[in-house]
């Protein structure tokens, strides 16, 4: 149950999050995950309406919550949070973070991007519970830098699909294949992203909406089944709102759709998102 769990999240990263273009400070995003006819957990994206400095560079935070409930909060508890800081001149990653509790599983860690050398990161680990430091890593080769990526695949994610909501589709014909680079000033690793054309689809209240649709080129596995196994739908507008995301898999069909946009949120807003999410 656990696995089926961490890869639902997984596939949350891959939609909720803004774009260079329709960064809006304060945007909230609330969202309902499915598991076929049964309610499995809920997430929020937020744009915090503060501008933080890393790296001497003013940025971007952005977080992910997602948790479980009902049922699949009875048998696998999920309370996780992915952050990023992404600078606000070349929307590059700055910082990652992530507080993990996924049933008796707990982790907590911070990785922070260095400029010089450029191919170096340092990886903060913090206590379980109280969040103090407790160490410090450093990685700096190749092959060092792409396993510690695998273990941050979340938070790469939540900063690499905004890419998607600045770009101009008229210009992007169908079927192409859009190249998302890990991390475009090392130029080390890339994903690739099928655009599937505009589309329309139903929203929650019933409403036909225009929208563009996704599908992530997935190696084939055994989790995942059919030819565009994940699908997801951007708004066909300037704003580009995540509206839903769809994933056909061997044991069953999970959706992630929104439920509720706002882009005014304020701190007594941020403290109510903190404590649903405990």
């Amino acid at each position: 149950m656990n696995f089926i769990v961490k890869n639902l999240l997984i596939l949350l990263s891959l939609l909720y999050f803004n774009s260079s273009s329709n960064l809006i400070d304060g945007e909230i995003i609330e969202t309902k995950v499915s598991f076929g006819f049964f309610n499995a957990g809920k997430a929020s994206m937020l744009v915090d309406n503060k501008i933080y400095f890393v790296n001497d560079l003013p940025c971007y935070k952005i977080d992910v919550f997602g948790r479980t409930t009902g049922f699949f909060d009875f048998f696998a508890r999920v309370r996780d949070n992915w952050g990023v800081y992404i600078d606000t001149i070349n929307y590059t990653p700055q910082k990652f973070y992530k507080y993990l509790q996924e049933g008796k599983y707990k982790k907590n860690e911070i990785l922070k991007f260095s400029s010089q050398p450029l191919d170096s990161v340092e990886v903060i680990l913090l206590d379980k519970e109280t969040k103090e430091e407790k160490d410090r890593i450093y990685f700096h080769s190749k092959n060092q830098f792409k396993d510690i990526m695998r273990g941050y695949f979340m938070n790469y994610w939540i900063s690499s699909v905004f890419y998607l909501r600045s770009l101009d589709y008229y210009q992007i014909s169908v079927d192409s294949l859009i190249e998302i680079p890990y991390l475009s000033d090392k130029g080390k690793y890339n994903y690739k992203m099928k655009y599937l054309g505009s589309k329309k689809i139903n929203s929650l209240n019933k409403k036909t909406l225009n929208a563009l649709a996704f599908s992530p080129v997935v190696p084939e596995n055994k989790l995942f089944s059919g030819e565009n196994p994940v699908t997801f739908w951007l708004s066909d507008d300037d704003r580009k709102i995540p509206l839903r995301l769809s994933a056909t898999m061997r044991f069953g069909q999970f959706d992630i759709e929104t439920t509720d946009f706002d882009n005014m949120i304020d701190e007594k807003s941020k403290e109510i998102i903190y404590n649903k999410y405990k």
